[in-house]
């Protein structure tokens, strides 16, 4: 059937439409893109090439900017990377039996060392290597090698390591701590991260920090240390070191800040000599802990002058104890010398070892005393500890400081508690480090001479203090019992 002429017009009136449409859309899109195209136009500029000043306008900031960066590379050929690997089993004991659970535990460790001898041997902190038995080092070059442990100084934290590489070394020079002084210019170099050859420049902000409990006088800088700079060198301005990096304090104790410290030198050099010597440290062994003199602690102790260093805390059956000392007493001289601060005191004892006789002046309660005390090696502080029945069944305890004593504090304080055989395994939910027993068998106690000789008695009731509530427990332990003791955490450096 043909169709009527009418709709094959209309038919070709929609088609043509739709085809104008399309011509017209893409006629408008073509030219608007030709339009904005055409409508950008080339920015010109110009750049200023060359520096506002020359050497001769800074002739001393550009020295300085030399002499830094020749120093530091100087000193970065000493410095190494430390990797330590070591495993352990760790376990618990299950609820219902007896038997134990274990899982086998790699961990690593990475810190900084300094070469300090053409022999191979290496500087760095003791707590990057401990409980690690593989350790390499990796030299500026990226040359890989194998360290071996030489000897450790734990107290000190510091550890020697050697490599053995036919090839020449350049070790660091070292400095003498003794004539640092605040102020001066120093860099702190370390592989923080894992990044080789990390400088950090400031400088000496403090001498004589005395942060923590093992005595040692740090130098504070404000050099930045990272985590990873342990057992880096702190170095002056000569390329000499002048400490070795070890503890920073971070966060809310430094205001938000970081403030790093380091071991002086002459104590590390010192250290070295005897690791290399004897193969391990032979400082002598006192068994105090002192402060300097403050208004408060003469007041609270009667004494006027204004010279000596006031004994803080004397260790349980140490030499010093065994000779008499107390706490409370001001130490006038050493060997001769007059003591009019504790840092000076300090400098006369850390070059003493085992075996040296030593000869106080002491002021106590208006009289002056002289003792004369043999110190023993630093080695048998655990020996003389073991003759205590609280040691023995892994409770370290000891007296209360002299600081402590000021703010009315009695009695003694725990500082570490670990169980040592089955039938003391709930000893640690019952006693732990920080209390303050200030009671036996309702007779007041003021040391733990008292406590163990109570011991031989036992069982015996105690009364101590945690976090200002007062708890009753009654103690028995064996006094017969041998074995390992607990870790050592002597608040004492002599």
């Amino acid at each position: 059937m043909m169709s009527h002429p009418w709709k094959r017009s209309l038919l070709a009136l929609c088609l043509f439409s739709v085809i104008l449409l399309g011509c017209i859309l893409y006629w408008r899109w073509f030219r608007e893109g030709e339009s904005i195209v055409d409508a950008f136009q080339k920015e010109t500029y110009s750049i200023k090439t060359g520096a506002f000043f020359s050497d001769g306008d800074v002739p001393v900031l550009s020295e300085l900017d030399r002499e830094m960066s020749k120093i530091s590379s100087f000193a970065s050929q000493s410095l190494v990377t430390i990797s330590a690997t070591g495993s352990s089993d760790v376990g618990y004991r299950s609820n219902n039996e007896d038997g134990r659970i274990g899982s086998h535990i790699v961990s690593r460790a990475q810190g900084s060392g300094v070469i300090v001898s053409k022999e191979g041997h290496i500087i760095t902190n003791y707590h990057v290597i401990r409980g690690k038995s593989y350790i390499q080092a990796i030299l500026g070059d990226g040359e890989v090698t194998t360290a071996r442990v030489i000897g450790v100084d734990q107290l000190l934290d510091i550890a020697v390591l050697k490599i053995d590489l036919q090839k020449d070394l350049q070790p660091i020079p070292f400095g003498n701590s003794d004539e640092v002084k605040t102020g001066q210019i120093v860099m702190a170099l370390g592989t923080p991260y894992g990044w080789a050859k990390t400088v950090t420049q400031g400088i000496v902000s403090g001498r004589d920090r005395k942060f923590n409990s093992v005595g040692i006088n740090y130098i504070q800088t404000d050099a930045t240390i990272h985590q990873g700079n342990s057992g880096g060198p702190l170095i002056n301005i000569y390329g000499e070191m002048i400490g070795i990096n070890s503890s920073i304090l971070s966060g809310r104790i430094s205001s938000g800040g970081t403030l790093g410290f380091a071991i002086p030198s002459n104590i590390v050099l010192q250290a070295f000599k005897q690791i290399c010597e004897y193969g391990r440290p032979m400082r002598g062994y006192l068994g105090i802990d002192f402060v300097e003199s403050s208004q408060g602690l003469k007041n609270f102790i009667h004494y006027q002058d204004k010279d000596g260093a006031i004994i803080n805390s004397i260790r349980y059956n140490s030499p010093a104890e065994k000779a008499g000392l107390q706490i409370g007493d001001v130490i006038l001289e050493c060997n001769g010398n007059k003591i009019e601060e504790a840092k000076e005191l300090l400098r006369e004892l850390e070059s003493l070892q085992g075996g040296d006789t030593v000869r106080f002046v002491v002021w106590r309660q208006g009289r002056k005393l002289s003792a004369k005390i043999t110190l023993d090696d630093t080695t048998k502080e655990l020996e003389l500890n073991n003759d205590s029945i609280l040691v023995r069944n892994g409770i370290t305890a000891r007296d209360l400081s002299l600081v402590e004593r000021t703010s009315g504090v009695k009695g003694i304080v725990i500082e570490e508690v670990k169980a040592m055989s089955n039938e003391h395994k709930n000893l640690e939910s019952e006693l732990k480090a920080g209390d303050f027993i200030f009671s036996v068998d309702g007779q007041e106690i003021n040391s733990v001479k008292e406590l163990d000789n109570k011991l031989k008695k036992a069982p015996v009731v105690i009364f101590f203090v945690r976090n200002n509530r007062m708890f009753r427990l009654k103690l028995q332990l064996d006094n017969t019992v041998q074995g390992t003791s607990s870790k050592n955490t002597g608040k004492s450096y002599f």
